[in-house]
């Protein structure tokens, strides 16, 4: 069996694409399979891949029109063969005994999932000055070095302000996700979110190695970087609303629902920011919103901003009110796509 399988999303990085190639290929572990998905490139990426599949039979290849970072990983998801996946920007690369040291701690402790943690490279002077922050962003100040539940870990890690969302700072058990039919929100950004806090939640096992095998590279018109748009604006609002629902329908306990408010409103603050720093020309286009998107964006967004907390999705779950929104949008839209 293959014990890992490497999904690659890839779209126009030519000029970095080499480099993130060959740091799996190189990889001390040998039995992996590396899954390349050309999401609509136009520039030489196809050349790059085609060449790389030539010299290594472990590589695949997939062609199809741009569809964005989530549709790409999910086709990835639907043909992987290896115990465990593992998601690397094609723009970033990894630490050549990465993905052997992760799998074989992974495999030991029958883990769900494995973190780890990054070094942040910058394309110049400029962006290095300009996102300061994220020198050590990727730095978790405590070592998780217990076997736990991934509800533990987010408790942990969240206490600490250790908790990234990352796909590209974790390794999954396929299994795991194919039994919990986790995939990744299409068609939005800020899709690690929503998925990474339903995989730490529902991991029975969970581990952590205090290691930086990742190298997370900043550049110019990345998602970290580019200026914000009505669509980054949309892509928080489903989020959050699919974060409130995902609360509505476990029965986790007080403190837990606290703590993952507690991210909720982190992503608040990052969406209200945006929204007040779009051009008028922006912020027309939530016009488009469907007659459900206003009525919940009034509820959960404006509301909230009055309130000035969380107050309002804390007293919809603790008076369930919460649960009939919900019924009463799956029962008109299906605006809910609960991966």
């Amino acid at each position: 069996m293959i014990s890992v399988s490497v999904i690659i999303p890839i779209f126009n990085v030519e000029n970095y694409l080499d480099e993130c190639l060959k740091s799996i290929i190189n990889q001390t572990l040998k039995n992996i399979e590396i899954i390349c998905i050309n999401d609509g490139s136009t520039d030489c990426s196809s050349e790059i891949i085609k060449k790389y599949r030539n010299e290594d039979s472990r590589i695949v290849s997939i062609y199809q029109s741009n569809k964005g970072l989530s549709f790409a990983r999910n086709v990835g998801l639907k043909i992987a063969k290896g115990e465990y996946v593992y998601f690397i920007d094609s723009d970033d690369f990894l630490e050549l005994n990465a993905l052997e040291e992760l799998y074989l701690y992974a495999k030991k402790h029958d883990l769900d999932i494995i973190y780890f943690n990054a070094k942040c490279i910058f394309s110049s002077y400029e962006l290095e000055k300009k996102f300061e922050n994220y020198k050590h962003y990727y730095n978790r100040n405590k070592d998780y070095n217990l076997i736990i539940s991934g509800k533990e870990m987010f408790m942990e890690m969240t206490e600490n302000n250790d908790y990234r969302v990352h796909a590209c700072l974790q390794m999954l058990k396929l299994k795991f996700l194919l039994e919990n039919e986790f995939i990744f929100y299409e068609g939005i950004y800020y899709e690690d979110n929503l998925f990474s806090l339903k995989c730490i939640l529902y991991a029975k096992y969970v581990g952590y190695l205090n290691k930086f095998f990742y190298i997370r590279r900043l550049r110019e018109n990345s998602i970290i970087t580019v200026k914000r748009s009505y669509k980054h604006l949309y892509s928080y609002f489903i989020v959050i609303l699919n974060m409130i629902y995902f609360i509505s329908i476990n029965k986790f306990d007080e403190k837990l629902q606290v703590k993952i408010i507690n991210e909720i409103d982190k992503l608040y603050n990052e969406e209200m920011f945006i929204y007040n720093n779009l051009s008028e020309e922006e912020k027309e286009k939530i016009n488009n919103f469907s007659a459900i998107d206003k009525y919940l964006f009034n509820l959960i967004i404006v509301q909230k901003e009055i309130n000035n907390k969380m107050a309002i999705e804390l007293n919809l779950i603790k008076n369930n009110k919460i649960n009939k929104i919900i019924s009463n949008i799956r029962k008109y839209m299906k605006i809910f796509k609960i991966n």
